[in-house]
């Protein structure tokens, strides 16, 4: 969001990716479990350094660390044997990769067991080994992937039924702004406006909503004190699911009851008026520590701005570029990195970098570990006795944190990226629905934040799954994995032993991979029917011609082959 490319496919990172690949490989039977120790040595060997190695393990190995365990001193095997969940990890990585464009989001994963020589077995009862095979490996590795798939599938179906939601909202929410700001909307708005407008809006959700507005705000609080709760642990150095970490969520909840951050219904249902200078506990608890709240502020907007990526062609629109969108996207992306550094809780001594915690307020939160949380339960009497303690060390961290300057940062970009700076400026029903979801937020909050169990939703479109198989890329050769791959024999592990195989497959694999790609990009095209008169066949040649220009120099053992499948693309 700020500009800044993260990479760990660059040349510093050579040792680390020598190292997931080599502990990938180590599968029981075929390699050693995998030490740090060995690349050590390799790098000895070789002379080479690797200057960002304590940086790699602290940030891929920090359980280890937090526990007082040396990662240089386990051992690693292929994580398919521990815990094959591919899909995990990429689907909460989703999160983290905002676009700037429209984008068509999909999951692509490598077929880890194309249909090939087994097929010619179907029918026969499987022997002893084939059998304890089956149990002990195939259907253990094979579960987690069915359910991460299962998820995917559950996650859409509740992509579907949102949107359904936002849908039918989106007129009570413009019914919402026109009521608040009328006519203003489509004039000439400075932050104070905006900003009056908001605080509005948030009025209004509460007289709006009734009865539902009680049990958001409970929520909404109950959530906010467990991430104040998480901030401690991590500040203290506990994991979360250690004991300390319980004491210390005990103690803070136990903290906001008693100081009135968690409040009866007589006064959670009082109006805040800014400016008043009477501002309740659980109001500042908010201000301070209700991070959740402005994310999701900045993701809704850019929703909104989303849905005009597919309405370019739009007469209402005219005039309307991809670029003025692209802008509003970048600035809202640079407003919730400006967030990033409190979500991800940056840690003390990152004094200078926005919402770390200073020494000194990491100090007084260890202080509260140290006098509350030790025993093997909590002394309510002691955290009563030490409120004003508790309440000086949130505090604190409530001031490096600076939430509450979020609000104003946010009012005065969003004035700039609807008044269009030194661009041409924004179709009259684009700037207007901007402001509209961006005051109406309010009020859909609470409609929806119990529907979300409380997880943000950055983008609301589905998750597509496309594989690579050879059983989909046939362009040069039919049969699938059977015709083309060796290593698909003994159980996979047929061309562990073997150079030739594995130049075999690794070729296959990359032509398999090209065709496939190009299928999903055209796919992709047409849904937004931009696949116009592309001659899909001429792309493929010219993918895999270059793919075989460029092997013919390395892979030794596959020349017949090349030669081959020359002749054969030749003859497409």
């Amino acid at each position: 969001p700020m500009g800044h490319e993260a990479s760990s496919f660059d040349r510093e990172n050579i040792p680390a990716l020598v190292f997931a690949s080599r502990a990938t490989s180590s599968f029981p039977g075929a390699f050693n479990p995998m030490q740090f120790k060995e690349i050590d040595r390799l790098l000895v060997e070789r002379r080479l350094t690797w200057r960002t190695r304590a940086d790699f393990l602290f940030q891929n190995f920090r359980p280890y660390l937090m526990n007082d365990l040396n990662p240089s001193d386990a051992a690693f095997i292929d994580g398919s044997v521990l815990n094959n969940k591919p899909f995990a990890l990429a689907i909460a990585a989703i999160g983290g990769r905002p676009a700037f464009r429209h984008v068509d989001r999909r999951l692509l994963y490598i077929d880890p067991h194309p249909q090939g020589a087994e097929n010619r077995n179907w029918g026969r009862v499987p022997g002893f080994f084939e059998t304890i095979k089956g149990a002990l490996s195939d259907i253990p590795r094979n579960e987690p992937v069915h359910d991460d798939l299962a998820w995917v599938n559950a996650y859409n179906r509740d992509i579907r039924r949102m949107q359904t939601v936002i849908d039918s909202a989106r007129l009570h929410i413009r019914a919402i702004a026109d009521a608040i700001a009328g006519q203003e909307l489509d004039g000439k708005i400075d932050v104070g406006m905006l900003a009056k407008f908001r605080d509005q809006a948030n009025n209004r959700a509460r007289l709006e909503t009734g009865f539902a507005y009680e049990g958001y705000l409970r929520l909404k609080l109950t959530a906010v004190i467990e991430e104040v709760a998480r901030l401690v642990v991590e500040s203290c150095g506990h994991s979360r699911d250690s004991k300390n970490a319980v004491r210390i969520a005990q103690v803070i909840q136990h903290w906001a009851t008693t100081s009135g951050v968690v409040p009866p219904s007589n006064e959670l249902l009082k109006p805040y008026e800014p400016g008043s200078g009477q501002i309740t506990p659980w109001v500042r608890f908010l201000l301070r520590f209700d991070l959740g709240y402005r994310q999701r502020r900045v993701r809704f907007v850019l929703r909104a701005v989303n849905q005009f990526y597919t309405r370019l062609k739009d007469p209402n629109l005219a005039g309307l570029k991809p670029e003025q969108l692209d802008r509003i996207k970048a600035g809202l992306y640079d407003a919730l990195g400006f967030l990033q550094p409190i979500a991800t809780h940056a840690p003390a001594g990152a004094e200078g970098r926005h919402g770390a915690l200073s020494h000194t307020t990491v100090e007084k939160l260890k202080a509260i570990d140290r006098m509350l949380c030790n025993g093997d339960t909590v002394d309510v009497k002691a955290v009563e006795q030490n409120a004003a303690m508790i309440d000086d060390s949130l505090s604190a961290v409530g001031a490096d944190m600076a939430l509450e300057t979020f609000n104003t940062r946010t009012d005065t970009l969003l004035i700039s990226l609807i008044d269009g700076g030194e661009g041409p400026p924004l179709p009259q029903p684009v700037r207007r629905a901007v402001i509209e979801h961006y005051i109406g937020f309010a009020v859909w909050d609470v409609l929806t934040f119990s529907v979300t169990n409380w997880r943000d939703l950055d983008e609301f479109d589905e998750i597509r799954v496309d594989r690579v198989s050879p059983n989909d890329s046939q362009m040069l050769r039919k049969g699938g994995a059977s015709a083309t791959l060796k290593g698909v024999q003994f159980y996979h592990f047929g061309a562990f032993f073997s150079l030739q195989y594995r130049q075999n497959d690794y070729l296959w694999g990359r032509l398999h991979a090209a065709e496939r790609l190009i299928d999903i990009v055209i796919d992709a095209a047409r849904l937004e029917d931009a696949d116009g008169d592309v001659d899909i066949a001429a792309i493929k040649k010219a993918a895999l011609g270059a793919i075989l220009d460029e092997e013919e120099k390395h892979l030794s053992g596959c020349q017949d082959l090349i030669a081959e499948l020359r002749r054969d693309l030749a003859a497409l």
